[in-house]
């Protein structure tokens, strides 16, 4: 599930920030873009149409890797004209914000009369290749991988281990998208490619070879938040698999520390988690525990999200934890959090008392409310946790 962070002019008493659509709330979300032609090899030079069926829609693209903002778009369709391999990314929103927009959406194109070139050696003109080298390539499979170039250099760059040793690699994982894309082929009838989001790190290197690996996020069986993305994609939380406060340990509710339910990522303490309800006014999420003890409701409004605690174990206690990252990284000095009697701090300054506060990234002019609807005796803190994390709890 990923939501929305309201901006500071919308500030209302709320426990989350607006969600994006869940089951039938889908008509409140822009209509997904559509690509034509599809991904794939292509001999030469092509225009591909990206079109949003929502009236008013407009397209926000780029073509170096790095995922769109859903502002500075053009009125849908829009053509985009490709003389080399390019991985084109799009989003779709509307100018007003009465609809949420769309997910970004990644299709990459070959153009095999580009020039390509392998370790700094031409493909087409190395007597090192064959001639049909070129041609040969779009008979094969291929895994196309995006994403922000300055993240790339990142994971090319950093890291550590040997061939076969992973090293402590997790700091480096940025995000990319993965394509499985099969050729039109007899052989390959039936098969099918996707596109999914992922986490792309360093695995190992020696000298001037480098491995790569792709992590599949694994949060949902947690059930908890992973994500809390703005409109413009800065994720709120931030939740990845790298260790300890740069990913794991974020999450929203992450709610029973002993047990550690209700965490993104803790698929050894998985829960269930169904719909019950979906609809334009609200839908209605109940997760449950696998050893039963615990039960949990969201009830999802267009302008907030409430959390209601069920069902608890009598011997364990629970807190709400915000976990995450305001504006999409944790700035200590010009990120701040806003106290219930109007005190501002910077995110770096830690203090206790408050049943309520918002967290806000000035930058963005956005801040994420979080309140306790029923007060109680319990002391509520907040503090940072290694300069990457908030730790908000109540």
């Amino acid at each position: 599930m990923r939501a929305v962070p309201l901006s500071r002019a919308q500030i209302l008493p709320l426990l989350i920030a607006v969600p994006l659509p869940v089951g039938d709330l889908a008509a409140q979300q822009v209509a997904d873009t559509k690509f034509a032609p599809y991904r794939g090899f292509y001999p030469s030079s092509l225009s591909v149409t990206i079109r949003s069926e929502t009236p008013g829609a407009l397209v926000s693209y780029t073509t170096d890797g790095s995922p769109p903002a859903a502002s500075g778009g053009q009125p849908s369709p829009v053509t985009v004209d490709l003389t080399r391999s390019t991985p084109l990314r799009a989003i779709a929103y509307v100018a007003d914000g009465s609809l949420a927009p769309t997910n970004i959406d990644t299709q990459t194109y070959i153009i095999l009369d580009a020039p390509m070139r392998w370790n700094g050696t031409s493909l087409a003109t190395s007597s090192a290749y064959p001639a049909t080298v070129i041609d040969s390539l779009a008979s094969l499979p291929a895994l196309f991988v995006s994403l922000r170039p300055s993240d790339f250099a990142t994971v090319r760059d950093s890291g550590t281990g040997n061939i076969g040793q992973s090293g402590g690699n997790e700091a480096y994982e940025r995000p990319c998208s993965a394509e499985l894309w099969y050729p039109d082929h007899p052989r390959y009838t039936g098969f099918e490619g996707f596109q999914i989001d992922a986490g792309l790190r360093p695995h190992s290197w020696v000298t001037t070879k480098r491995a790569f690996r792709l992590d599949f996020k694994t949060e949902n069986a947690g059930a908890g938040f992973s994500s809390l993305d703005d409109t413009n994609g800065n994720d709120w939380i931030g939740w990845s698999t790298a260790a300890g406060a740069s990913g794991a340990y974020r999450g929203i509710p992450n709610l029973a520390h002993d047990s550690e339910y209700f965490h993104p990522g803790d698929d050894g303490n998985p829960s269930t988690t169904t719909l019950e309800r979906g609809g334009p006014v609200r839908a209605t999420l109940r997760s449950i525990s696998g050893d039963n003890h615990w039960e949990l409701r969201w009830d999802i409004f267009p302008a907030y999200a409430r959390l209601t605690v069920v069902r608890r174990n009598p011997a364990e206690a629970y807190w709400f934890l915000y976990e995450g990252t305001p504006g999409g990284s944790l700035s200590a000095t010009t990120d701040f959090s806003v106290r219930p009697n109007g005190t501002r701090l910077p995110l770096g300054t830690a203090w206790t008392g408050d049943e309520w506060a918002y967290f806000e990234d000035s930058g963005l002019n956005r801040a994420l409310y979080v309140i306790q609807h029923q007060p109680d005796a319990h002391t509520d803190s907040y503090w940072t946790l290694s300069n990457a994390m908030t730790v908000f709890g109540f």
